[in-house]
């Protein structure tokens, strides 16, 4: 799943009424993608080494949602 759609984005924040424009940019703005993304490679590298199959049950059944149960 890619991380930040900017180009679907920046539409919005260039829009002049639009009140969340710096937000938007900043969230959708490269520096930001980069970021995100070296977090989640850094959060599968720990899933990786620390994620074994009783572990990863363990914490589905901690944080899936009550009406899944």
């Amino acid at each position: 799943m890619p991380i930040g759609r900017g180009p679907l984005i920046l539409d919005v924040a260039d829009a002049a009424t639009n009140s969340y424009r710096v937000w938007i940019a900043e969230y959708a703005g490269t520096p930001y993608r980069e970021v995100a993304a070296k977090a989640r490679a850094h959060l599968e590298h720990l899933a990786d080494l620390y994620a074994t199959p009783p572990r990863e049950a363990e914490l589905i059944a901690i944080f899936k949602p009550p009406d899944s149960r």
